[in-house]
């Protein structure tokens, strides 16, 4: 029996004036699976992104997360249900530590705990009285979140009281990734991933998301870099022009006529061979 999605986009469509950046464009990731999302520059993949992380509310079409429409809810709505995202150019708090911003994203777990009034009055309290219950519950998200970042070593794990803007573009999209994890996630959207990485730190984060598939994460991820698309992803989904040109398995994709012509703005030629990898990396 085949699983409901756990995040569904339905007939999705915007417009900026004239253009159609996305066209009533469908997709469904069932649990625990991988879809990557690829395309030329200017394709609608982050627009799409920002449609299904609520950034930008569709002129038609609808989101769904595990069936539930959540269409009408901005970003942070989203967040506490689970919907969490990474940036195209990486994000992090700069004058924060690394530890404060990985406590950020666990705190998107625990307003979602605290919702309603009773939520609101214990948020009162906490700002009334802040010592001992505050600083216990921050010592046990601090618990939970360290081992997010364990797997970068030394890069990061010693530094963790250091602020953000000391660490390389590198590791801030490492922290950023782990923060987006402290929310626990039902849903990770990742966009670009590996922007700006050298081959050896690309090589590392296809481990990691690995990692995140063997322990069931649902993830959507725009990538450039055909490697990591091919190690890491179950599904492809390849946009251009706003519209969704062919869904298929990754090793079957570099071989679809439409996305060879998409890419290469060529016809693809019988028997010969087409490399992708150029236009995505």
């Amino acid at each position: 029996m085949t699983p409901s999605p756990m995040l569904q986009g339905e007939g999705l469509a915007i417009s900026f004036g004239g253009l159609r950046a996305v066209q009533e464009l469908n997709l469904a990731v069932a649990p625990g699976q991988t879809l990557a999302i690829i395309g030329p520059n200017g394709a609608g993949k982050t627009t799409l992104f920002n449609l299904l992380a609520g950034t930008l509310r569709p002129d038609a079409g609808q989101v769904l997360l595990d069936g539930r429409d959540i269409s009408r809810l901005g970003p942070e709505g989203r967040a506490e249900l689970g919907l969490v995202r990474t940036f195209q150019h990486g994000r992090t708090f700069a004058n924060l530590t690394a530890r404060e911003n990985l406590l950020l994203g666990a705190h998107v777990r625990r307003r979602a705990s605290r919702a309603g009034l009773p939520g609101l009055l214990w948020e009162l309290a906490e700002a009334l009285f802040p010592f001992g219950a505050l600083r216990r519950e921050e010592a046990r998200l601090g618990a939970e979140t360290e081992p997010l970042v364990a797997p970068f070593g030394e890069r990061i794990v010693p530094r963790l009281d250091r602020p953000a803007y000391s660490f390389s573009y590198a590791n801030r999209r490492r922290i950023e990734i782990a923060r987006a994890l402290a929310a626990r996630p039902r849903v990770l959207l990742l966009d670009e991933p590996t922007a700006g990485m050298n081959p050896a730190e690309t090589l590392e984060m296809i481990h990691y998301l690995q990692e995140l598939k063997r322990q069931g994460q649902t993830m959507v991820i725009i990538e450039h870099k055909l490697p990591l698309v091919t190690q890491v992803a179950d599904l492809v989904l390849v946009m251009d022009e706003g519209r969704r040109i062919a869904q298929d398995l990754p090793h079957r994709i570099a071989h679809d006529p439409q996305v060879i012509a998409a890419y290469l703005g060529t016809h693809p030629v019988p028997g010969g061979t087409h490399e992708l990898t150029p236009a995505v990396s």
